[in-house]
């Protein structure tokens, strides 16, 4: 749910964003998507946490140079 809804709500704004060559968008991830230990018995929500870290690099290569 986490990755799902910032997914489908980045897809326009990024796109805009691109068009006029400026903003911002901010993805909240959390410690369990980074540290697999502190993770370990909420596997689900660190899973949908480390795909927004993962959403969110892609988009800042997918910006770089270009805003």
């Amino acid at each position: 749910m986490n990755f799902e809804t910032a997914y489908y709500l980045t897809r326009p704004l990024f796109q805009h964003m691109l068009e006029s060559g400026y903003g911002r968008i901010v993805l909240v991830g959390a410690r369990p998507a980074l540290e697999p230990a502190a993770g370990q018995y909420m596997i689900a929500y660190a899973l949908s946490k480390s795909l927004l870290i993962k959403l969110a690099d892609m988009l800042n290569e997918a910006a770089r140079g270009k805003m």
